[in-house]
């Protein structure tokens, strides 16, 4: 009879352990899903990071190659205004002396009147 009592506790706690390894089973396999779709978001955050960092290096790239030139222009671009302003006044380092000869020529003629 006590064997019998003894066999029918260990069944019972038999049954009740499995019951809760299978609950702990179905937690496992939940926290499992929860992790690979964790894995999942990390590789589509990686890949998209590389996407990032690669278009970044294009921008880059493009930025630089678009200021150098607009830095080259605008060297040209001050070289030219210099060598303009030199034209110009020289120039006008002509115009003001022949303006000069005409003046002393026309107060010369108004003094012979």
């Amino acid at each position: 009879m006590e064997n019998k009592k003894i066999l029918d506790l260990l069944e019972k706690m038999y049954i009740e352990f499995n019951s809760r390894f299978e609950q702990i089973d179905s937690r496992f396999e939940q926290i499992d899903s929860r992790f690979e779709k964790i894995e999942q978001g990390q590789t589509e955050i990686k890949q998209e990071v590389r996407e990032n960092r690669d278009a970044i290096l294009k921008i880059e790239n493009v930025i630089h190659d678009k200021a150098g030139i607009l830095f080259d222009a605008d060297i040209r671009t001050q070289e030219r205004i210099d060598s303009l302003d030199e034209k110009l006044s020289s120039h006008l380092g002509r115009l003001e002396a022949k303006i000069d000869v005409l003046q002393m020529e026309t107060s010369h003629i108004r003094k012979i009147k």
